[in-house]
């Protein structure tokens, strides 16, 4: 068994703040919309997690994803 990555833990405890994102404004209305300061904030959060995630995994699991700002990288190259 493979211990857990202890250098995730200071990131994992702030990821905690998506799961309100989540529930809080899963169904926006007027009286509760994220701005769009906040709504960046937590993308920014999500994306950290996921490439702190990704780059630890073996490339056999998703080769063309390997290396640093994995997220961005995919999201810039457009339709």
């Amino acid at each position: 068994m493979t211990a857990i990555d202890e250098t995730l833990d200071v990131l994992c405890n702030r990821a905690g703040e998506l799961t309100a994102f989540a529930w809080v404004f899963r169904y926006p209305d007027e009286q509760k919309s994220p701005t769009s300061k906040e709504a960046s904030a937590w993308l920014d959060l999500a994306t950290e997690v996921f490439d702190a995630i990704l780059v630890r995994l073996p490339e056999v699991v998703a080769p063309e994803l390997a290396g640093p700002d994995l997220w961005s990288e995919r999201t810039d190259q457009g339709p």
